[in-house]
This record gives structure tokens, C-alpha cells and sequence, in this order.
């Protein structure tokens, strides 16, 4: 069985569903699709364009980039943990302890929303500190204190 992960204000690709299952099919065990943001704001296309650099280097794939994985993985790494924010870097932290994170070609395009509504420079700066706060340690029940929703 496979599990796929999508925020709702995501669009997939008509051919997503067949790329999960021929990367299982050939071993994959977990990844993410490649992210686009649907904006004409050409800072978020290098967003975009470092989301899915970071996720094909380091295996961090977040929310926005459509987690999938198989049923067998997801409970091996104890699912998502029950957090108000970063639970999907949890979650990829754990996983790409077990297995190689599958970076998938198809792509799939989130909502500009949030960099829209708080300014894209901002928002760029302030989801690059709660990351940065997350990698160095500061508990993930802190920073959903943090992140505040003019930054969603």
C-alpha cells in the first residue's frame, strides 16, 4: 500500500499517481514530487527551484512537496508526528534515516498564498529562520508558536 501526503491547496499532475507506483514498484520507499509555485514572482521560481535542489540532495522534502511513502515505511518511522507545525521535516528526517528519499520528475504546484499575503521577501526570510531554528534544535512545538498565521 501507498500513502500520499497533499496539502489542499496543491494541484497534481494527471500523471503523479502512475509515478508513485513505478518508483515503488522499482524500490523507492518514500519521496516527494517536484515542486512548482504557482506565482509569476520570479524569487519564488529559485524558491521552488532550492526546494527541490535541497529535497534531491539531502532527501528534506516538506508538505508542500507532496510526501508519499509506502504503508510499510510510514509506520516503520512512527508516522507523522503529532505536531501543529514541522511535522513533514520530522517525518523526512526519519524516513531518510531508513531509506533514499525519490525526488519524483512529476510536478506538483502549490499555492503562492502565503509568500502573496506576507510579502514574498518576508515570508521567504521567515520560513528560512523557523528551518534554520528547526535544524539547530529548537523544539518543534516552539516554532508552532511561532509561526504565526500571516505567514501560512
Amino acid at each position: 500500500a501507498l500513502l500520499w501526503f497533499v496539502h489542499a491547496d496543491s494541484r497534481l499532475d494527471r500523471d503523479a499517481g502512475a509515478a508513485i507506483r513505478r518508483a515503488a514498484a522499482e524500490g523507492a520507499r518514500w519521496g516527494c514530487m517536484s515542486v512548482s509555485i504557482d506565482s509569476r514572482d520570479p524569487r519564488l521560481w529559485l524558491v521552488a527551484g532550492a526546494m527541490n535542489l535541497r529535497a534531491r540532495l539531502t532527501g528534506a522534502c516538506s508538505g508542500d512537496m507532496g510526501i508519499w511513502a509506502t504503508r510499510a515505511l510510514y509506520e516503520e518511522v512512527g508516522g507523522f508526528a503529532p505536531l501543529a507545525a514541522f511535522e513533514d521535516l520530522v517525518f523526512a528526517d526519519r524516513a531518510r534515516r531508513i531509506a533514499s528519499c525519490r525526488v519524483l520528475p512529476v510536478p506538483i504546484v502549490t499555492s503562492a498564498r502565503r509568500w502573496e499575503q506576507a510579502g514574498t521577501g518576508r515570508t521567504i526570510a521567515w520560513m528560512w529562520a523557523l528551518r534554520l531554528a528547526y535544524r539547530v534544535g529548537v523544539p518543534p512545538a516552539r516554532l508552532a508558536r511561532l509561526y504565526r498565521p500571516d505567514h501560512r
